[in-house]
């Protein structure tokens, strides 16, 4: 067997501290990386890895079940993409705290691409912005860092001028769709 992953071994910003990437927004992250809808590579890594049907792994992407929540599927989805890409991926799940704390209602689950942190996305300047686990926690409202509220996705107080053409609208979690902030 080859010593290649299948994927890149992308790192996972802001490990080790509280600011640490989402599962969902590595995965993104990595189907961007490799110039791929996240449903596309889902369904190439579970093919390939074993660890979970196709369709098991699309619903993870899609958030039908959720990335974050430790569940056996959280797991088998970590586990598929640690298989593919070689990275250790544990600190980007909840997994670690489920047993000192309910899993019951502990993520934000009001929309697919989740909330933001404005400040922290204008900040990422030039790199790519992520989505932070901690935003992820339901009873988080606002960045540890900033002390700014989250935004939802899809949420926009952008003036006019500053809302991009539909051609030009990013689709990554932490991006507002609609501005690109």
């Amino acid at each position: 067997m080859s010593d290649r992953s299948l994927c890149a071994n992308l790192p996972l910003l802001g490990s080790g501290t509280g600011q640490v990437q989402s599962l969902s927004s590595y995965f993104e992250h990595l189907a961007f990386a490799h110039n791929m809808r996240p449903k596309q590579l889902a369904a190439l890594v579970a093919e390939h890895t074993g660890a979970l049907t196709p369709a098991a792994a699309v619903s993870m992407v899609t958030r039908e079940s959720g990335t974050q929540r430790g569940t056996a599927a959280t797991r088998q989805f970590r586990s598929a993409i640690e298989m593919a890409t070689g990275a250790n991926l544990e600190g980007a799940t909840m997994e670690s705290l489920l047993d000192a704390i309910c899993a019951r209602k502990l993520t934000h689950e009001c929309t697919r691409r989740g909330r933001y942190c404005p400040v922290c996305i204008r900040e990422a300047g030039d790199e790519l912005p992520y989505g932070r686990l901690l935003w992820e926690f339901e009873v988080v409202r606002a960045c540890a860092l900033h002390s700014v509220c989250l935004h939802q996705a899809g949420e926009c107080a952008a003036p006019q001028e500053e809302v991009l053409p539909l051609h030009q609208r990013p689709t990554m979690q932490g991006v507002c769709n609609r501005c690109g902030s």
